[in-house]
């Protein structure tokens, strides 16, 4: 009784909404239970905007900066978003940075406000995209992954980057809180460098190239934790090397893809011919195809040195082993002849010389021990110790 009452309700409630305001609560509750892990994306139409994350924090957080040549206005919003878009003038460029994806009604009205096409809204949201750039009438779309290393459990976390961008705007949506384009920002305040100068797409160059950079940070990283493992598998190859080596390969495979799909998405931009590229960007696109060129590079050889340190592992494992079963071979060899002469005098015959000889078990001592000398003075001249 209770549950059909409360599904009565919930449909009388539907059916009083307006249709966006419909919508909207909709996709809020589905991405809701999509975070409790209670429905998927399936069946729904296209361009329906779900957010498929985690949600990391409870605050999203807005802001925008309008600059040109002369100088840069910067505003933050914590809690609400805009209805309406900032004026500007058509020799500047506004950027609008949005940080925090779960509340899809902040993306929908962006995207209302700025004609962003409903396809591009859903990719936003839906934070396992892979990496690529679509050209849209109103504007370019770019997705991109920016990465973290843990050197502690060798695992990446990534964070979805999007990116809308046309002649005079650029909208950034990142997945969490952190501060990615901090020194972007720094730079436009400060007037540092070029951007104040150019339009939009090279602001979106710098975005991209900030998380580029980033990649060769990781790298590195990984190349001293590489020169560690190394030097414990040579050292002492415990068992919990070979998981972490297992592990590292693994993730730096999920690296590679990720890499490779921006590669490809930078390499189709710098085709495009649509107007909201400038002509005297391409070269800066060309450099970020050959920086990532570099990563990928980087990133096979770092995989085969992890291959490699694998083979060694094996082989430092099969060295131990065989350590031991020689030691263990060696100490059988020296016993066997010593076994024999005292099975020998153990057997129960009466007619025995040296059973009644005073001086016999001294005599089978010495010899015995002599045995031993000779043997391990043998083993030593063929190098078995």
């Amino acid at each position: 009784m209770i549950r059909e009452a409360r599904s009565l309700f919930f449909q009388f409630f539907i059916l009083k909404m307006g249709k966006e305001k419909k919508e909207t609560y909709l996709c809020n509750q589905i991405s809701e239970n999509m975070k409790k892990g209670k429905i998927s994306k399936k069946g729904l139409p296209p361009g329906s905007v779900v957010f498929t994350g985690d949600t990391s924090s409870e605050k999203v957080n807005f802001r925008y900066i309008l600059y040109d040549e002369n100088g840069a206005k910067e505003e933050n919003v914590t809690h609400f978003l805009p209805s309406a878009s900032v004026d500007f003038l058509p020799n500047q460029v506004l950027w609008y940075d949005l940080k925090g994806l779960h509340q899809v009604a902040l993306i929908e009205e962006l995207g209302k406000a700025f004609n962003i096409h409903p396809l591009a809204l859903e990719d936003i949201a839906n934070v396992s995209q892979r990496p690529k750039f679509e050209e849209y009438d109103e504007g370019n779309f770019i997705i991109a992954q920016a990465f973290t290393f843990n050197s502690t459990t060798f695992r990446f976390n990534s964070e979805q980057i999007a990116i809308f961008f046309n002649k005079n705007l650029l909208i950034s949506f990142q997945e969490d809180e952190d501060e990615l384009f901090l020194s972007v920002c720094q730079q436009i305040n400060a007037g540092k460098g070029k951007i104040r100068s150019r339009k939009a797409d090279y602001l979106a160059y710098n975005l991209l190239d900030t998380i580029i950079d980033e990649y060769f940070a990781i790298l590195d990283i990984i190349e001293e934790k590489i020169t560690s493992l190394e030097i414990e598998v040579t050292s002492n190859p415990r068992p919990l090397l070979k998981s972490s080596i297992y592990q590292l390969k693994r993730e730096l495979l999920n690296f590679r893809k990720s890499v490779s799909s921006l590669r490809e998405a930078i390499s189709k931009m710098m085709r495009s011919e649509n107007d909201f590229i400038e002509s005297s960007t391409h070269v800066f696109l060309r450099d970020l195809h050959d920086h990532l060129t570099q990563v990928l590079e980087r990133t096979e050889s770092n995989r085969e040195m992890l291959s490699e340190l694998q083979n060694l592992y094996l082989a430092e494992i099969g060295f131990k082993a065989n350590s031991v079963v020689q030691v263990l071979t060696i100490i059988s060899s020296i016993f066997i002849p010593l076994t024999f002469i005292v099975g020998l005098y153990g057997m129960n015959f009466d007619v025995m010389p040296e059973l009644r000889w005073p001086y016999g078990y001294p005599m089978v001592l010495t010899f015995m021990v002599a045995i031993v000398i000779f043997l391990l003075v043998y083993f030593r001249k063929k190098r078995w110790l």
